[in-house]
C-alpha cells in the first residue's frame, strides 16, 4: 500500500492542513470505532445529512445535531477516503452543514456537497464562503454526468431515506462514479436500539442488507468497517470490549451497531 504522503500527493494535498487537524499514518491503523474515538467523535451524535425532501431536519434539529461541531470531527472520514478512495472529486451526499466538505476543501481536495435542506446550505455558506455546496433532493437524479466523480460519501444518510429512494440513490452513485471510483457509506444498523429511537431513521439496514444492495447495483464491496454495540456508561465499558471481540470473531448482523461499507465500481 502506498504511504500516506504518496496518497496525499495524489490528491494534491499540501503539507499543512486546516488548523487543529492533522493527518498521520496512525489514522489508518486499527478498527473504525477506535479511530473515531481517537478523534473525539461522539458515536451517538447522528443526523449528518438528510437527503429526502420528505424527511429533512428542521433548523432546530440541525442545531441540535451539529451545535458546536467542528470540521475536524470528520478527520477519520477524510482518512478513510484518502486511504481507500480514488484521486479526484469527492461528493458528499446529504452533507448537512458542509463540515466534511469544508475539511476536505481545506486539505486541497475537490469536494462538492449536496443537501436537501436549504437552511443547512445557507448556514454552510454563511460559515465558510467558497465551498461548493448545493441544495438538491437526493431522491432525484444527481447533477453529474456518468463517470464524472471519483468518490461519493453517504455519511449517516441512508437511514433517513425510504427504501425505494435509497435503492435509486445507490444506483445513481454507481452511475456518476468513474471506473475504480469508491462509495463510502456509514449508517446505524437496525439492531442498534439507541439509533432506532430517532424518528427520522426510517430505513435502518443490516450490514448484510447493505452489502446485498450495493452488489445488486454493480458495486464490489471492498470492506465493511462495522463495530459492535456501543455503551457510553463507564460501568458498561467491559461490554464494549466483548462486543468488539464478538464482531471480530463472529461477524454477524446481530452483533453490529452499524451498517457501513466501502464499495468500488469495477
Amino acid at each position: 500500500m502506498r504511504t500516506l504522503p504518496a496518497r496525499l500527493s495524489a490528491y494534491g494535498l499540501q503539507s499543512v492542513g486546516v488548523p487543529g487537524c492533522r493527518l498521520s499514518e496512525g489514522m489508518f491503523a486499527g478498527d473504525y470505532r477506535r479511530r473515531l474515538r481517537g478523534f473525539g467523535v461522539n458515536l451517538r451524535a447522528r443526523g449528518e445529512g438528510i437527503p429526502s425532501q420528505a424527511n429533512i431536519h428542521s433548523p432546530e434539529l440541525f442545531e441540535e445535531a451539529y451545535g458546536g461541531r467542528r470540521p475536524d470531527a470528520y478527520a477519520s472520514l477524510l482518512a478513510d477516503v484518502i486511504r481507500h478512495g480514488k484521486a479526484g472529486t469527492v461528493v458528499d451526499l446529504g452533507c448537512g452543514l458542509g463540515l466534511f466538505v469544508e475539511l476536505a476543501h481545506g486539505w486541497g481536495l475537490d469536494a462538492v456537497g449536496l443537501e436537501g435542506s436549504s437552511y443547512a446550505v445557507k448556514q454552510a455558506h454563511a460559515r465558510r464562503g467558497g465551498l461548493d455546496i448545493r441544495v438538491h433532493d437526493l431522491g432525484e437524479r444527481l447533477p453529474f454526468e456518468g463517470g464524472a466523480v471519483a468518490n461519493v460519501v453517504l455519511n449517516q444518510v441512508i437511514e433517513h431515506v425510504d427504501p425505494v429512494r435509497c435503492e435509486k440513490l445507490v444506483a445513481e452513485c454507481f452511475r456518476i462514479l468513474s471506473s475504480g471510483g469508491t462509495a463510502f457509506i456509514y449508517s446505524p444498523s437496525r439492531f442498534n436500539l439507541l439509533e432506532r429511537r430517532e424518528p427520522t431513521h426510517i430505513n435502518m439496514l443490516l450490514p448484510s442488507e447493505l452489502a446485498r444492495m450495493l452488489r445488486h447495483a454493480g458495486f464490489q464491496v471492498v470492506s465493511q468497517p462495522d463495530y459492535g454495540f456501543w455503551f457510553d456508561s463507564r460501568g458498561l465499558r467491559i461490554l464494549n470490549i466483548v462486543a468488539d471481540v464478538l464482531m471480530r470473531a463472529l461477524p454477524h448482523d446481530r452483533f453490529s451497531a452499524t451498517a457501513n461499507a466501502i464499495a468500488r465500481k469495477p
